[in-house]
C-alpha cells in the first residue's frame, strides 16, 4: 500500500499511474483479443460485428459497475488519508457485497432481455446469432468480472496499482490463450471467446481477493462479511453512483452511435458495423492513458483531501493533465496517420476500410481534447464532487455526442466520418463546461490555508 500524501507529487504521480494505466491496458488487450482471433481465426460469417456490438452492450453494464467501484474507492481513500481504518473497512465489505447483489440482477436481466436488447440496436441479421451468444455467456460470469474491478479500486484506493497489474497481466495470457483454443482449436465461435473471457476474470478476481484479505491484516481488516450497512452504504452511493450515471450515460451514447452506423451503413450496415466495432476497440485501447490518469488523480486527491493538503490537491491536477496531454499527442498521430493499417491488423476487407477509415480518423482529435475533461473530472471526483462531473458528461453525452453523430452522420450526409466528429466535439464541450466550473467553484477553496478535512 502506498501513502500518496507523502513526497515528491510528480514523481508519485508518475509511479502510481504508470502501473495503473498498464494494468488498463492489458485489460484492453484481454477485450482486443476476442475481437483479434475472430477476425484471425473464425470463418463464420458476422462474428466480427456480433462479437463487437455485444461487446458495447457488455462496456455499458461493466462500465456502471466500475463507476461504483470508483466512487467507493475514492471514499475508501479518503479514509486511508484521514487514518479512519474502522471506516475503511467496513466501507470495503459494503462495496464488495453491493457489487454481488448488482452482479446477479443484472445478469438476470440482461440474458432474459438479450434478443430484444439486440434487435432495438437493428443487428445486421448476420450477426446476431454470434451477438446474442457473446452476450448471454459474458453475462453468465458477470460476477467474477465485477468482483476483480471492485477489488481492483480498493487497492487503488490504498494507493497500491502494483498489484492489479499483475494479476490482469496473469488474465491477459490465460485469456488470449484460451481465445485461440476455443476458436481455432474447438470452433465454438463468439461463445468459446466470452467464456475465456468469464474464466480469465474468475482466475483474476480469485487472485486479488486472496491478496485483499492478506495485505488487508496489517490494518485490520477481517475475513469479508456480507453486509449491507446502511450509513456505508449511503456513503458509497453518495460518491459512487454519480460516477455510475456518468459511466453509463457515457457508453449509452456510444451505443446510440452503433445504432445511427447501422442506419448510415443501410445495405451495407454489416460492414460498417464491423468497422465500427474495430473502431471502438481501437478508441477504447487509444483512451486508456487519459481514463488512467482520471483514476490516478481521483485517488490521489481523495488521499491528500482527506490529510487536507490543498497544496498537493493543485499539483496533483497539474501533473495528471501535462502527463495525459503527452499521451494524447501520440494517440492522435497514430490513429490518424495509421488508420489503414490498424483497420487491416483486423483483416479488414475493402468495404470495411471504406467505413472505417474516415470514421477513425474523424474522432482521432479526441485524444488531444480528453485529457482537458478526463482530469478536470478526476479533480473534482476525488474531492468528493462527483455530481458535478456526472451532470457535464451526462449532459454532453446525451445532448450533444448522440444528436450531432445524426445530425453530422446522416441529415448533412457526413457518413462516417461526422460521427466520428461528435466524439472530440463532446470532449470539448465538456473541458470547457469543467474548466468554468473549476475556477469559480474549486480553486478558491484549495487556495486557503491547509487544514484537515472530513473524509
Amino acid at each position: 500500500m502506498r501513502d500518496l500524501t507523502k513526497g515528491s507529487v510528480p514523481k508519485m504521480l508518475f509511479k502510481f499511474s504508470m502501473p495503473l494505466l498498464l494494468s488498463t491496458v492489458i485489460q484492453a488487450i484481454i477485450n482486443l483479443s476476442d475481437l483479434m482471433v475472430a477476425a484471425l481465426f473464425s470463418q463464420r460469417g458476422g462474428i466480427v460485428a456480433g462479437v463487437g456490438l455485444s461487446s458495447q452492450i457488455n462496456y455499458l453494464i461493466i462500465n456502471a459497475v466500475i463507476g461504483l467501484s470508483t466512487g467507493g474507492g475514492i471514499l475508501i481513500s479518503q479514509y486511508y488519508g484521514a487514518k479512519k481504518k474502522e471506516d475503511m473497512n467496513k466501507s470495503i465489505h459494503v462495496m464488495i457485497s453491493m457489487l454481488i447483489v448488482a452482479a446477479v440482477l443484472l445478469s438476470a436481466i440482461t440474458m432474459a432481455l438479450s434478443s430484444p436488447i439486440l434487435k432495438l440496436l437493428k443487428t445486421p441479421k448476420e450477426a446476431l446469432r454470434e451477438a446474442k451468444d457473446y452476450l448471454v455467456y459474458t453475462m453468465a460470469g458477470l460476477i467474477f468480472i465485477f468482483l476483480y474491478n471492485g477489488i481492483s479500486a480498493v487497492l487503488r484506493g490504498l494507493g497500491d496499482s502494483v498489484r492489479p497489474l499483475i494479476f490482469v497481466c496473469v488474465a491477459a495470457v490465460i485469456n488470449i490463450g484460451l481465445d485461440v483454443a476455443a476458436v481455432a482449436l474447438l470452433k465454438m465461435g463468439a461463445a468459446g471467446l466470452a467464456l475465456a473471457t468469464v474464466i480469465s476474470q474468475f482466475i483474476a478476481a480469485l487472485m486479488s481477493g486472496i491478496c485483499l484479505i492478506k495485505k488487508g491484516k496489517e490494518w485490520g481488516l477481517t475475513k469479508y462479511k456480507f453486509s449491507l450497512n446502511k450509513d456505508k452504504l449511503k456513503k458509497l452511493l453518495k460518491i459512487g453512483l454519480p460516477t455510475s450515471i456518468q459511466n453509463t450515460v457515457a457508453s449509452l451514447s456510444f451505443l446510440a452511435l452503433t445504432y445511427i452506423v447501422n442506419i448510415v451503413g443501410a445495405d451495407k450496415a454489416v460492414y460498417a458495423l464491423s468497422a465500427a466495432s474495430i473502431a471502438f476497440k481501437i478508441n477504447s485501447f487509444a483512451v486508456l492513458p487519459s481514463r488512467s490518469m482520471n483514476n490516478s488523480i481521483s485517488a490521489m486527491v481523495g488521499q491528500n483531501k482527506g490529510a487536507g493538503d490543498n497544496k498537493r490537491i493543485k499539483k496533483t491536477f497539474a501533473y495528471g493533465l501535462l502527463y495525459g496531454l503527452c499521451f494524447g499527442i501520440l494517440f492522435t498521430a497514430a490513429t490518424f496517420f495509421f488508420a489503414r493499417g490498424l483497420l487491416k491488423i483486423f483483416k479488414a476487407d475493402n468495404q470495411t476500410l471504406s467505413f472505417g477509415i474516415p470514421y477513425i480518423k474523424s474522432f482521432a482529435f479526441d485524444y488531444l481534447l480528453l485529457p482537458f475533461a478526463v482530469s478536470q473530472y478526476g479533480l473534482v471526483d476525488g474531492l468528493g464532487k462527483t455530481k458535478v462531473s456526472m451532470w457535464v458528461n451526462s449532459i454532453a453525452s446525451l445532448l450533444l455526442r448522440a444528436p450531432a453523430a445524426y445530425v453530422l452522420g446522416k441529415l448533412l450526409d457526413m457518413g462516417m466520418a461526422g460521427i466520428g466528429l461528435a466524439i472530440p466535439l463532446t470532449s470539448l464541450f465538456s473541458a470547457v463546461v469543467m474548466f468554468v466550473y473549476i475556477k469559480t467553484k474549486v480553486w478558491k477553496q484549495l487556495k486557503k490555508p491547509l487544514e484537515k478535512q472530513a473524509a
